[in-house]
């Protein structure tokens, strides 16, 4: 079978601060989830003797394409497995354990096949609070650490936003971080413009079960609860945001769009 492929595959991924939804969508014979990608090639037969067997054969059979998404979510500080304010040491959290189980499940695919995202509230602990209080100017050692694993996207929870507009700016370009921070329901109330990232679209040369490399467009929206906190500064007049389902909606049009356009 020469297999022939034009048609553009497309997963979408949702960060919602405390949670991640993830929706599946089909585009013709292409079927994609968000953790597992299935495609179903359809090709050009040849060899008059051999077409009528090669048809039947390639009616039952499927080549696959395994597409990993690793998520992460609400890390409030918590860079290893010390709790700072107890004093004492627990065995379930800390994202240095977390990046050995990242490593390990990237490791089970070719590199291309796995999308690294991070849905929110990585501030707001002990840590973060003593950090803030005592020079505002530092940056945030869990992001540090964000920035090192290496993060395809990232998107920020309502705890981000805990400590004023200006404060999480410097956190994110401090860091490195900017430039993969989507946030796609804020916007700045007076200009109407996205203070980060609206959406991003990646694409991704990634290995077919045939070892066949094969083009992925994956879009991602990125979004936080639209009550922004206001434990330190008021957001009234700053900032905008908008209801998350319709959001969604909006974005993953404007996304479809941008493909159907490259």
């Amino acid at each position: 079978m020469h297999l022939r492929c034009n048609v553009i595959r497309e997963a979408f991924f949702t960060g919602q601060g405390e949670k991640m939804k993830k929706t599946k969508r089909s585009v013709k014979i292409y079927l994609i989830t968000a953790m597992t990608a299935t495609v179903v090639f359809l090709g050009a037969m040849w060899g008059a003797g051999e077409i009528k067997i090669k048809e039947a054969k390639a009616a039952t059979q499927k080549e696959t394409i395994d597409l990993r998404i690793i998520g992460t979510t609400d890390l409030h500080g918590q860079l290893n497995s010390k709790d700072y304010e107890q004093g004492v040491d627990y065995s379930n959290g800390g994202l240095a354990r977390l990046f050995d189980l990242i490593q390990t499940t990237r490791s089970e695919l070719p590199k291309e096949n796995t999308i690294t995202v991070d849905a929110g509230d990585t501030l707001f602990d002990y840590t973060t609070e003593y950090i803030f209080s005592e020079n505002q100017e530092v940056i945030q050692p869990i992001y540090k650490a964000l920035a090192k694993i290496g993060y395809d996207a990232i998107t920020l929870g309502n705890h981000d936003f805990d400590y004023g507009y200006e404060y999480i700016q410097r956190q994110l370009n401090g860091s490195g971080l900017r430039n993969i921070t989507i946030v796609s329901n804020v916007t700045d109330s007076k200009t109407g413009e996205y203070p980060f990232l609206e959406n991003m679209l990646i694409t991704r040369k990634v290995k077919s079960s045939a070892g066949n490399m094969v083009e992925v467009k994956i879009g991602i929206i990125g979004q936080t609860i639209p009550v922004l906190t206001s434990k330190t500064h008021s957001y009234i007049g700053i900032l905008k945001t908008e209801d998350m389902v319709a959001n969604a909606q909006i974005q993953a049009t404007k996304l479809k769009k941008m493909v159907l356009t490259l």
